[in-house]
């Protein structure tokens, strides 16, 4: 009887797992793919090819098929897999955990074309021949700001759907960028509808005064900015104190108190740079439903990072990433390579990834970022740029 359990034994460890085997139903995990760009939404966009590698790096890379949807549904047979999805003259290989959610998104620019689909605009009509500054915000795009002296301005955007606010900042009377600015916003604009807003500038009760201003001291080679974003995701850029080589004090404005809607937030950003400007350091408080009285944002953590013999990427992890990005633009080519802490697991360094017709040759400079979450309102991000020898 011994000698029969012995046996067993034995049979039972006869063989190793295969690391790169692919049996069974796997883990359900949806790669979606848009393009954005000339248009406010987003489409759903099949990318030029995109590829999985399910398992770790010694695994294969297989050629994913793309069904006109701009999903890729992934049936994953490891922790950890990667993707490579090629948009244009840009590759991006995301290094993911199943641990890391059940879905990948990957954004495709698209060119500066922008027929079809619906047109939202905005115009001024100057009859009074009065000087005026103006500047108007979309979405996610903002117009240059203008001091304008007997003429109009007209604005437009152009969407496929959706629901938009339109703000606009402007006063009269003269054309000065650096005076306090007014605001308006027009709420829920339909795409569909293809509205054309008069936005001209002037002391009706549409326009209500910038809110309060918050203090600020920067040291050098800093910036703070102050923005705010509202239900619809019309990001509204409402000021910016940026200092060089000496330190700099100044004010930045808030949104009235008049115009607070739930759930909008304002948003601090700082900026430092190092006096080598090879790295710079991001940090970003988001304030939702009141106007904030201070800003008192930390640096975030320095990312310690560089080029490794071997091919990839050595450097310190932080605590608080939630992901590293190391990215590249030479010989009319952009590569972006993300990578999980997750996917990393105890693993300091980075290897580049062996992708089908794909080299990295090319790249003699790299920026290395990592980013990250303190609490739920404040994230961060480092960026360094690391040189080869």
């Amino acid at each position: 009887m011994r000698t029969a359990i012995v046996l067993l034994v034995l049979v039972g460890c006869g063989g190793e797992e295969d690391p790169c085997s692919v049996d069974g139903d796997g883990t359900a995990v949806d790669l979606h793919t848009t393009q954005v760009g000339a248009f406010l939404d987003p489409l759903d966009f099949d990318a030029n090819a995109a590829a999985l590698q399910d398992g770790g790096p010694e695994c294969p890379w297989v050629q994913l098929a793309g069904t006109h949807t701009g999903h890729y549904p992934l049936a994953l047979h490891h922790d950890r897999f990667a993707v490579a999805v090629t948009c244009g003259a840009t590759v991006r290989v995301l290094s993911r955990s199943v641990d890391d959610g059940d879905a990948v998104d990957v954004a495709c620019a698209a060119g500066a074309s922008a027929n079809g689909g619906h047109t939202l605009r905005a115009h001024t009509t100057n009859t009074a021949n009065e000087p005026f500054v103006i500047q108007t915000f979309v979405a996610g795009v903002p117009s240059l700001k203008a001091g304008l002296t007997n003429g109009d301005a007209f604005f437009q955007w152009h969407a496929r759907s959706g629901v938009y606010d339109l703000v606009v900042l402007g006063h009269p009377g003269d054309a000065d960028l650096a005076q306090p600015d007014n605001v308006r916003v027009v709420r829920g604009l339909a795409a569909a509808s293809d509205p054309d807003v008069d936005v001209t500038v002037t002391t009706s009760p549409e326009w209500a005064a910038l809110g309060p201003a918050v203090p600020v001291s920067i040291a050098p080679l800093s910036a703070v900015a102050m923005s705010y974003v509202t239900t619809n995701g019309t990001r509204v850029e409402l000021g910016a104190v940026v200092s060089n080589a000496t330190p700099l004090s100044g004010t930045l404005p808030t949104w009235p108190a008049s115009a607070l809607a739930p759930g909008e937030v304002h948003i601090e950003t700082f900026e430092v740079d190092s006096a080598d400007g090879l790295e710079r350091r991001r940090a970003i408080r988001e304030i939702p439903d009141v106007a904030p009285t201070v800003f008192d944002l930390p640096a975030p953590p320095p990312f310690e990072a560089a080029l490794a013999d071997a091919g990839g990427f050595a450097f310190t992890p932080l605590a608080a990433a939630s992901s590293y990005t190391f990215s590249c633009a030479a010989d009319r080519h952009a590569f972006v390579l993300e990578v999980s802490p997750a996917w990393l697991g105890e693993d300091a360094t980075f290897a580049l990834p062996a992708v089908p017709n794909v080299s990295f040759a090319a790249c003699t400079m790299w920026d290395a970022t990592a980013e990250g979450r303190d609490s739920p309102t404040d994230t961060w991000r480092t960026t360094r740029s690391l040189l080869a020898p």
